[in-house]
């Protein structure tokens, strides 16, 4: 946590050292409703496309309904905002494989694969923009990282059945049986919520819902900037999109405070955005994100009945 918070500030510092404050104000009064709401409902669409994957992915593992997912989603957004980065996908995995009657095991598969359609979709975008736009060389170095993380996950999914049992036979020889057993048997169960990802039909499926969700946040994204009125090519939300997840995977407060907004600033100098009106689209954008979190978290822990302390005191239990 405390890396986390010292991380938010540097870059918050960074995304605010240059902004004319006075100006930055009155730009916030001429945002355009319209376009604004427009792309609040896309990205409201993105999370409901989100659920459908997820559900996808869980198939026989746990039996929840699609509302159920997104609710189990919603609560894991918004205990995000409230306990350390990474934690809201232990909640929502714990909550939903309790709902399930699963193996919170298994259920954490599914989301490893989860993220892994994500991932591919990021890599796809940045393709993209790296043969379309001149990226920084930090930029590409990061993106060369991820990849590489991608793909050891897609060798780890595709040969575990192959490496698990000699690996495991020569751990017998060097630690405790009983350890070894114990380790293996969660092996397996995260193997068993891995098996979607070994189903050609049922990955490109949910590649599919992932694309749909990206490309709505983009879209979204690509809203917002209309009502900003910012001078910037028709795909300047994708960059953003792109961006601001690459900035995700570094540790930072709950709400990527200060990471998030730095790299909006670094999307939108694309095209010459000043510091000031890129800082002031970053708020606003940031603002709605964690609106539409906590009003999506909320409904979904009320329709569950359960409380955020309920959840925290359940998921650490």
């Amino acid at each position: 946590m405390l890396i986390g918070v010292a991380v938010s500030a540097l870059f918050l510092w960074m995304a605010a050292r240059n902004v004319e404050w006075s100006r930055l104000v009155d730009e916030l009064g001429r945002v355009r409703a319209v376009p604004f709401a427009i792309g609040a409902v896309l990205a409201l669409g993105a999370l409901i496309a989100n659920a459908y994957r997820w559900r996808l992915l869980l198939g026989e593992t746990a039996r929840v309904t699609v509302a159920d997912a997104f609710d189990f989603m919603a609560i894991g957004y918004i205990s995000g905002l409230v306990m350390p980065q990474r934690l809201g996908d232990i909640v929502k995995v714990v909550m939903l494989a309790r709902r399930g009657g699963a193996s919170r095991t298994s259920v954490l598969g599914t989301v490893v694969v989860e993220r892994l359609t994500d991932i591919i979709m990021l890599l796809v975008l940045a393709a993209i923009f790296v043969l379309t736009v001149r990226l920084s060389v930090l930029l590409q170095m990061s993106l060369i990282v991820v990849a590489l993380a991608a793909a050891a996950t897609v060798l780890v999914i595709r040969y575990h059945r192959t490496l698990s049992p000699p690996l495991f036979s020569l751990a017998r020889k060097v630690a405790p049986g009983r350890i070894i057993d114990v380790v293996e048997a969660q092996v397996e169960k995260l193997a068993a919520g891995l098996e979607v990802a070994r189903d050609g039909r049922g990955f490109a499926t949910a590649m599919l819902l992932a694309a749909l969700a990206w490309v709505l946040s983009g879209i979204s994204m690509g809203a917002y900037v209309s009502a900003f009125n910012l001078p910037v090519s028709w795909y300047a939300g994708f960059l953003v999109i792109l961006l601001t997840n690459l900035g995700g995977i570094l540790p930072s407060s709950p709400g990527s405070i200060g990471v998030y907004h730095y790299m909006t600033i670094l999307a939108l100098g694309t095209w010459s955005v000043d510091q000031t009106s890129a800082m002031s689209f970053a708020i606003v954008t940031h603002a709605m994100t964690m609106l539409l979190i906590m009003v999506t978290g909320f409904w979904a822990l009320t329709r569950q009945g359960l409380s955020l302390r309920s959840v925290r005191d359940g998921a650490v239990s």
